[in-house]
């Protein structure tokens, strides 16, 4: 009994695991597919990244004119005052380890990437 029932979670877990051998000729163009799906998002994540160092070098900026803002006029303004000139700068944070970065490149892969951004980016790389 014991067996039988080990034999047959052996069994569905080969068929999961080799399920795509079902179809042969669909694996090549899987594969192509994955190649695509990689270079999209490793442009994408490039994109990201340099244009997320731009906005927090924005941030940064905002942060030091609040400071020196904070500095020339602290104590001659009551508290009550506009509180909102009191607030921070927003934080900023980027999750998630750039694992696309570490994609190869496919130089013969077409990359599409289809966003409102689009028109965007696809002027970035005539630049």
């Amino acid at each position: 009994m014991k067996e039988s029932r080990q034999t047959a979670q052996d069994l569905d877990r080969l068929d999961r695991d080799f399920q795509y051998l079902r179809k042969p000729s669909f694996v090549p163009n899987a594969y192509e597919n994955a190649l695509k799906e990689m270079s999209r998002r490793k442009k994408f994540r490039q994109i990201l990244e340099s244009d997320f160092g731009k906005l927090r070098q924005f941030v940064q900026a905002e942060r030091v004119k609040r400071q020196e803002y904070k500095d020339g006029t602290s104590g001659f303004l009551p508290s009550s005052f506009c509180p909102g000139l009191k607030e921070q700068v927003p934080e900023l944070k980027l999750e998630g380890h750039p694992h696309e970065l570490d994609f190869p490149n496919f130089p013969d892969v077409i990359v599409n990437l289809d966003s409102p951004f689009k028109q965007n980016i696809l002027e970035r790389d005539t630049d």
